[in-house]
C-alpha cells in the first residue's frame, strides 16, 4: 500500500492550513498534511503548497527551506494566474477535486526524478545574467534588499536595478511572483527539462 503523500502549506493566512487540515483530513490514506514550523528544523515533504501573493518575509524562508531539500512547490491561491508557468491549484476546488489535483500535480512534477540541487538556475531561456540569477535566489530565501546588498557588497540602487532587469525578463511585477517564479524553475532545473516541460495550469479545473 502507497504511504500517503506528505503535504506541507505555506501561507500568511490563519485559516488556511486549518481549513486545508480539515479538508484532507477526509482522506488520510492519500494526504497527510505536515506541519511546519518557521524555525530551521528540517522536515521531508513531498509537496509545498504555498500563496505567492503577499508572501511575508519569513514564510518565503520557510518555502525556500522545503523546496531545497527537494520537495516540490505548487501555488495554491485564488488567483487566476502566477507567475509565467507556475503549477497552480485552485483554493475554491473542494475536498474531492482538491486531493486529486494535489496528487496529479504530485505525479507531474515527479515524472522525472531530481538527482542533485543545482548550483544555479539555468538561464538561457530568459536570458537572466549570472547576477540576476543570483539575486532572485537571494529574494527566494527571503532576503531584503539591504540584505542583499550587504552580502553582495553591492549599493542598495544597483539591487534593486538588477531586481528590475529580473523582473522584467521573467514577467513579473512583485516579489511574491518572483519567488514563485524561482521555486517552479528551478524544479525544472534540477530535473534537466527546464526548455521541454509543458507548464501545467490550474490543476483539477
Amino acid at each position: 500500500m502507497r504511504a500517503p503523500l506528505r503535504v506541507a502549506v505555506v501561507d500568511d493566512h490563519p485559516l488556511t492550513e486549518p481549513g486545508l487540515r480539515t479538508m484532507l483530513s477526509a482522506h488520510p490514506g492519500r494526504i497527510r498534511l505536515i506541519q511546519v514550523r518557521d524555525d530551521a528544523r528540517p522536515v521531508e515533504v513531498d509537496l509545498v503548497l504555498f500563496e505567492p501573493m503577499r508572501l511575508s518575509v519569513r514564510s518565503r524562508a520557510v518555502l525556500g527551506r522545503l523546496t531545497a531539500t527537494g520537495a516540490r512547490a505548487v501555488a495554491y491561491t485564488w488567483q487566476e494566474s502566477t507567475a509565467a508557468g507556475q503549477t497552480v491549484i485552485s483554493k475554491a476546488l473542494g475536498t474531492a477535486a482538491l486531493t486529486e489535483a494535489i496528487e496529479e500535480a504530485h505525479r507531474r512534477l515527479s515524472s522525472t526524478l531530481p538527482t542533485a540541487l543545482p548550483t544555479a538556475l539555468t538561464h538561457s531561456a530568459h536570458d537572466l545574467s549570472p547576477r540576476e540569477e543570483e539575486i532572485l535566489g537571494l529574494i527566494a530565501s527571503g532576503r531584503s534588499n539591504d540584505e542583499i546588498a550587504e552580502q553582495l557588497g553591492l549599493s542598495i540602487n544597483s539591487v534593486k536595478t538588477y531586481i528590475r532587469q529580473a523582473y522584467r525578463k521573467i514577467d513579473v511585477v512583485r516579489r511574491s511572483q518572483a519567488v514563485a517564479w524561482y521555486v517552479q524553475h528551478r524544479q525544472d532545473d534540477r530535473d534537466g527539462v527546464a526548455a521541454e516541460r509543458t507548464p501545467l495550469e490550474a490543476v483539477g479545473s
